[in-house]
């Protein structure tokens, strides 16, 4: 059986997902959609906030296995408005570089384009890379197999009643 490992850019997935389905992704649904596939032996998951707010669901995460790799945003000011940014990329490849030797098979949930040269250097190196999100970049596209997160793996956004 194949060994996995599954990287999740949890920002790029919020944004993604939010933008085709206008939902969040269940990441219990997405880890059951991977396992018939193989053996998941890392899970590891790349985040942002502020002060605590992901508390609770960083906890989550981890109660689905995940090791949580978190970091307060820079902020960027332009004209228009205030932006927060905590690109978690080279993290991402660095781990997966290192972690290479226990897996067989990556799975990158991240519609990015800037892992790209990774997703090339692991391939290079006898590792298949799948890539797992919504609207993924076409330099990923076409360097590797991609999967669309079909929509049944996210839930709507409830609102909150007053």
């Amino acid at each position: 059986m194949k060994r996995f490992a599954v990287y999740l850019d949890i920002s790029n997935l919020y944004y993604c997902v939010k933008e085709a389905f206008n939902a969040k992704i269940s990441y219990n649904d997405y880890l059951k959609f991977i396992e018939p596939m193989g053996n998941i032996i890392i899970k590891k998951a790349y985040g942002a906030q502020m002060k605590d707010e992901a508390s609770k669901f960083i906890i989550a995460l981890e109660t689905l296995g995940f090791e949580t790799i978190y970091k307060k945003p820079k902020t960027f000011y332009n004209e228009e408005k205030v932006q927060h940014k905590a690109d978690h990329d080279v993290e991402i490849s660095i781990d997966m570089i290192k972690d290479m030797e226990h897996y067989d098979v990556a799975i990158l949930g991240t519609a990015d384009g800037d892992l790209t040269p990774t997703v090339k250097y692991l391939k290079e190196h006898g590792k298949e890379v799948i890539v797992f999100a919504c609207n993924i970049s076409h330099d990923l596209k076409d360097m590797t197999t991609c999967i669309s997160i079909p929509e049944s793996l996210c839930r709507k956004v409830q609102r909150r009643k007053k």
